[in-house]
């Protein structure tokens, strides 16, 4: 509603108004001015290659149609309600087949074909954002958006801002965009309407491939600039608690407020021609909205001025969970026509994660001899092992409870792990009860691409083909709950087959109790700045992921479990050496005390335990353990010599030490005797020997000190095993194949 003049205005007050108004104008330029770099005189000049030998160009074309097509025939709309409108161009030198759609203010864009040129190859991209102008059509308007491209030749990954700006009269347009997705590096290239009939022109007519970085405006690297972000639904409806950044990002994280806004502050040099500003919120697609230096005004810190209202339009996904949607392969290798195998552009984290025990639960030795054994000793033992170890399967096909051998797709793979939209019952196994799929029906066309939907715990993560989806449980230890807690005989009131999770959380009740902010599980077993190269150099996430993040905003899937680095840091030893002078024997004590892990150690299932082995030495000649405790691995003799006596670290014949693990009561010969995790235990039968989180426990050894005057050196040894072993991997009980996890890992080995 426009504003009335107050009755008695005189013409002296409309003079200061209008000086007023004038001030205001001048002061926004001043803003304006300070607040980007000016263009430079440009020339504009075409960056090209050769042409590739037309065999060279057929095979690209013969790839496109098989591996692109299928991702690029069907497109969704743009959002919303209303007629849609569509247009198509030919694009750039090649010239590409362009085609564009809008709905109201919400326009989408779809081009794809073969670069002809060498070192080209297939690509299909889609991009998604705003138009301006005209109410209806394309003449005299403006679209800018976010695009991602699936290159079909080299089988990556890539994402940018673009804008198209039409002539009045609609036939022509140029495109400008972000070039081979390095945010310093731009492109320009015009386009002219194609007609009903219209033939392709002939290559190189229409120009294209210009450098355009220099003939941009830059935002001033150093202020720190202020946009207030908003964020709503497709019906305009504020959303609360939505999550906010600058792309690529994250520590310009908020949330939104109860009128769906956000304050971003950023450096220029984070964004200085282009700047991005995503929105994420659980049940939504997220989504991001795209500006041009030059197209808002920002506010400055410290600086009054206008602060510019950016509108973030985030897209409800479909509800519900689809059987028959198939696992997509995360091996480019399974099949080499799938354009949307994870591999293909998450290279760095497809290598950690197949060489993780995540890839190999589905057919790991030890978890099939343990349930053979389940199924013998305890037929009425709930079988739910596939729940976690095959669950790929068990939600492809509900009714395949027993186990068998199966392969990486039976199990934690990519596709899996990021269709998993909530955890619901902490007791149960898995998908048997505590994992809610969220399996997308791809016939609902939501999103393109054959994946449709991927939950992360990045809110600027938007490539299109994948369909990502912000979801916090993904930076939560509940996500690692839903297998690592519960399971078995909990419904009768035993002890559940894993409780790590519980453990867990005990842990960080009192570390909030004392002030400290808990670290999650993935902080230590998913640490972020952990993923390097082959000559050690921290990896940055790269162009082809469709992103650009610095290290310390990319977590590792190696899923670090029982490996030295962390127990480098969980478990802490200390050692004290004592003379008897009566007996002539040295009293060695070891204090062992867990300083770095959120849970027992060890945890998980009863087959795990570290054995603690401590030995004396006298210049070369190791000393004769002759009392205090012992870690009984085997029976109490070995070839008629008392085990241990003069044996050599490395030797698991029972030496001095102990063992961390779960026992049974009145275990007979041996304390350390492992009870089966399956069982019905009464928890009054079971000793639980493990370390908990800020526990200390002491070995007392007694070396003969005979002819020993000098203090000797003491050597200790923790080795986490796995399953029964006996003296070592040897003599397992259980097939070990060569891609298993070695069964006995050694933890660390401390002199003193």
């Amino acid at each position: 509603m426009a504003a009335r003049q107050a009755p008695g205005v005189s013409g002296r007050a409309h003079a200061s108004l209008f000086f007023v108004a004038a001030g205001l104008l001048l002061g926004l330029l001043v803003v304006w001015a300070a607040s980007h770099e000016p263009r430079t005189v440009f020339v504009e000049r075409e960056w090209t290659k050769p042409w590739a030998p037309a065999e060279d160009a057929a095979t690209w074309w013969d790839e496109w149609d098989r591996r692109a097509k299928p991702w690029t025939e069907e497109l969704p709309d743009p959002p919303g309600y209303g007629e849609v409108e569509t247009a198509r161009y030919w694009l750039s030198r090649a010239p590409y087949d362009l085609e564009v759609r809008r709905r109201g203010d919400r326009v989408v864009v779809a081009v794809a074909g073969v670069d002809e040129q060498v070192y080209g190859g297939g690509w299909a991209a889609y991009g998604e954002g705003r138009i301006e102008g005209a109410e209806k059509g394309f003449a005299g308007s403006v679209a800018t958006f976010r695009w991602s491209c699936l290159s079909v030749r080299y089988g990556t990954a890539s994402d940018g801002v673009g804008r198209i700006t039409f002539t009045e009269d609609g036939e022509q347009i140029a495109a400008v965009y972000m070039a081979h997705e390095a945010p310093a590096l731009w492109y320009k290239a015009y386009g002219r309407l194609q007609r009903e009939g219209d033939t392709k022109p002939e290559r190189g007519r229409i120009k294209g491939q210009i450098p355009y970085a220099e003939a941009l405006d830059v935002l001033a690297p150093e202020p720190t600039h202020i946009a207030r972000v908003r964020v709503i639904d497709t019906q305009g409806v504020p959303l609360i608690g939505a999550v906010v950044q600058l792309r690529g990002h994250a520590r310009t994280r908020q949330a939104t407020d109860r009128e769906g806004y956000a304050t971003i502050r950023f450096k220029g040099s984070l964004a200085p021609i282009a700047q991005t500003f995503n929105a994420g919120k659980e049940g939504y697609f997220n989504a991001e909205a795209s500006h041009f230096t030059g197209d808002l005004v920002y506010g400055r810190e410290g600086v009054e001025g206008p602060c510019p209202d950016v509108v973030v339009e985030l897209t409800r996904y479909e509800p519900g969970d689809s059987p028959a949607y198939e696992w997509v392969h995360p091996s480019k290798d399974a099949d080499p026509d799938n354009a949307m195998a994870c591999s293909s552009c998450h290279t760095w984290h497809y290598h950690e994660w197949i060489g993780s025990r995540h890839a190999r639960m589905a057919d790991n030795g030890l978890v099939e001899h343990v349930h053979a054994a389940m199924k013998r000793l305890a037929p009425e033992a709930p079988d739910d092992c596939v729940g976690c170890h095959q669950p790929a399967q068990a939600a492809k096909d509900p009714t395949a409870r027993g186990w068998r051998r199966r392969g990486v797709m039976a199990g934690n793979h990519c596709d899996f792990c990021h269709k998993i939209e909530r955890v619901t019952d902490l007791r149960e196994s898995g998908v048997l009860g505590a994992i809610d799929l969220a399996r997308p029906d791809l016939s609902a066309n939501e999103r393109p691409g054959g994946i449709g939907r991927v939950f992360g715990s990045a809110p600027d993560s938007t490539y299109a083909y994948m369909g990502s989806v912000y979801n916090p449980l993904y930076a939560s230890s509940h996500m690692c709950a839903s297998c690592h807690q519960g399971g078995g005989r909990w419904r009768e009131g035993v002890p559940p087959k894993l409780d790590t999770f519980e453990e867990w959380r005990r842990w960080a009740i009192t570390e909030a109790a004392q002030k400290k902010t808990p670290k999650t599980c993935q902080d230590c077993h998913m640490p972020a700045a952990s993923i390097r190269d082959v000559e050690g150099t921290l990896v940055k996430q790269l162009a082809y992921d469709a992103m650009h993040r610095e290290p310390e905003d990319v977590h590792g899937h190696r899923f670090l479990g029982r490996s030295p680095e962390l127990a480098a840091d969980a478990i802490q030893i200390d050692v004290t050496k004592a003379r008897d002078e009566k007996t002539k024997d040295w009293q060695i004590r070891v204090t062992l005390e867990n300083t770095g892990a959120g849970h027992k150690i060890p945890t998980g299932t009863w087959t795990k335990h570290v054995v603690v082995g401590v030995w004396a030495k006298s210049g070369d000649r190791w000393l004769r353990a002759m009392g205090g405790e012992r870690a009984l691995l085997v029976s109490a003799e070995t070839d008629g010599e008392e085990a241990g006596a003069g044996t050599t670290p490395g030797d698991w014949r029972n030496p001095a030490g102990t063992i961390l693990g779960m026992t049974v009561k009145g275990g007979g010969s041996n304390p350390y005797a492992r009870p089966a995790f399956y069982a019905a235990w009464d928890p009054k039968d079971l000793v639980d020997r493990r370390l908990a989180p800020g526990e200390e426990r002491v070995v007392e050894a007694v070396f003969d000190g005979e002819g020993v005057d000098a203090e000797p050196e003491v050597v200790v040894w923790i080795v986490h095993r796995r399953g029964d072993l006996g003296l070592g991997a040897a003599h397992a009980a259980f097939p070990i194949r060569p891609y298993d996890a070695p069964p006995e890992v050694v933890w660390k080995k401390v002199t003193r």
